[in-house]
């Protein structure tokens, strides 16, 4: 999970550099990087900022990035939305940045909101526990590692690479990462 402040030339350098791949968190820079991140496997997380009068680039870049990775976040307790800009920003005010979004998407705003949960229980949610279970054991591991642990785990289980992502439990992964 990465925030990239007035740094995301630097930040893309880093990230192309080491095939790491996960989630822009409260993402606020330009369309056209976030394009480049998209490719390297990146999901884009939107914040409160996208409701402001004045969101920068943030409009634009939620027009580009595919529903399927896109994510939104409170960044509690910053980054409070509008109507409640202003006040400590807390996980129920996510709401608000969820219907900015679907509005300036014009989809609905029931469908959108199914289409986040799922993202958040997409690939993504496997890698990360693979990383995470990674370093609670002090190890180095590179995405391209994860793709061949998730591919090797797959085979195991006689599924592709996706269908084990998205149905493998922790123990499954841990198993496969920490004792093989």
């Amino acid at each position: 999970i990465i925030h990239s402040r007035d740094a995301i030339e630097d930040t893309y350098e880093i990230v192309s550099r080491h095939q790491a791949r996960g989630v822009m968190h409260c993402y606020s820079d330009n369309a056209e990087m976030a394009k480049k991140f998209l490719k390297l496997g990146f999901y884009i997380s939107i914040a409160g900022p996208v409701t402001w009068k004045k969101p920068g680039d943030t409009i634009e870049v939620i027009h580009e990035v595919p529903l399927d990775r896109l994510l939104i976040e409170t960044d509690c307790p910053y980054l409070t939305p509008v109507p409640k800009r202003g006040m400590r920003n807390e996980p129920s005010f996510v709401v608000y940045t969820r219907r900015k979004i679907a509005e300036e998407l014009q989809v609905d705003e029931e469908e959108f909101k199914k289409q986040i949960e799922n993202n958040y229980r997409s690939n993504i949610a496997q890698y990360m526990a693979v990383y995470y279970v990674a370093k609670a054991e002090k190890l180095t591991v590179t995405a391209k590692e994860i793709d061949e642990k998730a591919a090797e785990m797959a085979k195991s289980y006689n599924v592709s690479v996706e269908q084990f992502l998205k149905s493998a439990t922790r123990e499954q992964i841990e198993q496969a990462m920490l004792y093989d």
